[in-house]
């Protein structure tokens, strides 16, 4: 939340600093409330991350812990968006009144938001550039190595990408998980098929088709890694 030092206009006077210092207080209370939770965030995320890259989690009884930080971090996210709720009760003229009284700025500027992005797992072909910049340029110095640093870390996803893969049963000379779910779920798809197959014909009948052609087809690609990756480069996961 920054506000102008260049406007022509300035808050002067009795009747305008009452009609503006509300807002200033409502925004400056958001922006703030943001800001700290965000700090509470990434205590909680690097804490998970480290459980993870020292591999305390072979220890079961330290899974209490980290889905206990991840559970309290998706309330706060939760706490978060309910906030935008307390900035909804100024009204579109209220706001004009008081935008002159702003510089350019953006929520994506925060430094803290960056650093969450980068540290949850945010992938650097999936970001959308603001203002046609790359995320970094709006930052310099020590905050823009501390960003550098958080892209050459371990993200949170990679982190629990890794955990599941260690998972016992995947291997193909074993148990076979994957192999044994292929049959099975591919014997689910055509006994449904043939249920439907068994309907007399309506459009109904065509659209539960065309959706369970949908779901044979998504399920394949698991076991297809061109087709895979293929998803993964848009950001489908």
């Amino acid at each position: 939340m920054c506000f102008s030092q260049t406007s022509s206009k300035k808050i002067t006077g009795a009747n305008t600093f009452f009609l503006c210092s509300w807002i200033i207080l409502c925004f400056c209370s958001v922006y703030a409330a943001y800001e700290l939770w965000f700090k509470q965030i990434l205590w909680e995320l690097d804490s998970v991350r480290k459980i993870f890259i020292h591999n305390h989690v072979r220890d079961e009884r330290n899974m209490l812990t980290v889905v206990s930080r991840i559970h309290r971090i998706t309330m706060i996210f939760r706490l978060l968006v309910d906030q935008f709720a307390v900035l909804e009760t100024m009204t579109a003229l209220d706001f004009y009144d008081f935008r002159e009284y702003l510089s350019s700025a953006s929520g994506f500027q925060s430094l803290q938001f960056r650093l969450l992005e980068n540290k949850i797992g945010v992938a650097e072909n999936l970001r959308v550039p603001y203002n046609r910049r790359h995320y970094r340029d709006n930052f310099h110095g020590q905050e823009s190595q501390a960003l550098l640093q958080t892209e050459q870390e371990r993200t949170l996803l990679q982190l629990v990408e890794q955990w599941l893969e260690r998972t016992p049963g995947l291997e193909e000379d074993g148990f076979n998980f994957w192999g044994k779910l292929q049959v099975n779920v591919e014997e689910g798809f055509r006994s449904e098929k043939q249920k439907l197959e068994k309907m007399s014909d309506c459009e109904t009948k065509q659209e539960l088709l065309e959706d369970l052609s949908k779901q044979i087809e998504l399920f394949n690609s698991l076991f297809d890694s061109k087709r895979h990756d293929h998803l993964l480069s848009k950001g489908d996961h």
